[in-house]
């Protein structure tokens, strides 16, 4: 059996980050899925579940608002509140994806492990 989705979707609100007693670290967040086809237009919200070192970049590179395509698998999580039996769809993430322009954040981050600037004086043609 197979069970892995693919997402691409704006953050609904920004990841909270969290460790468990172990000091594993968890993220959650939520991302608003449009999906138009033609004159049709809906919008799914999918509630997201990062674990280890991939919840802690989630938390450190996105944050309300920011896109991005996250794989995992769906699973679904039940409970029973006031005698009502519930449950919600979850995509426990194994691994994400950037989309759009790079922003300052990452600038900063990309230009700080760069080469030394060279002085093109110095190159002989």
């Amino acid at each position: 059996m197979i069970n892995t989705v693919i997402v691409e979707g704006n953050l609904t609100r920004g990841p909270e980050l969290s460790y468990t007693p172990n000091q594993v670290a968890v993220c959650k967040f939520g991302i608003a899925c449009n999906n138009k086809r033609g004159e049709y237009e809906n919008t799914y919200f999918a509630t997201c579940e990062a674990w280890k070192s991939t919840a802690e970049n989630i938390q450190k590179f996105f944050k309300k608002g920011k896109r991005i395509i996250v794989e995992g698998s769906l699973s679904t999580d039940s409970w029973e509140k006031d005698g009502q039996k519930r449950s919600k769809d979850k995509i426990t993430v194994f691994k994400f994806h950037f989309v759009g322009p790079k922003d300052s954040a990452q600038s900063v981050n990309r230009d700080s492990q760069s080469e030394p600037a060279v002085d093109t004086d110095d190159i002989p043609f």
